[in-house]
């Protein structure tokens, strides 16, 4: 018997209106970029505790988050724009 793996994009992504971004690397290591077609109005990094561990409101279409310092583990990571918001899982290795 021949078993075949083909991995796949594990993320989660909620979009709650018109609002997208993309974040990439996703596992990261020392840096998380964010970019959206859009100004962002608001960026966060939470942990899996619901606890706030980086934000800031960049008001352009890009933002970077700086998670060196930050324990190995998911997090989830919630981009607010004018006509919405989304919310992505991301893995910090």
């Amino acid at each position: 018997m021949c078993v075949m793996y083909t991995p796949t994009n594990t993320g989660v992504n909620f979009n709650r209106g018109a609002f997208e971004a993309r974040a990439y690397p996703n596992p990261c290591r020392e840096k998380l970029y964010i970019e959206s077609a859009a100004a962002m109005d608001f960026v966060q990094l939470v942990d899996l505790l619901g606890e706030t561990v980086a934000s800031s409101r960049p008001s352009s279409n890009k933002a970077t988050i700086e998670t060196a310092g930050l324990a190995p583990g998911c997090y989830m990571l919630r981009v607010r724009g004018k006509s919405g918001e989304t919310l992505q899982r991301i893995v910090i290795q």
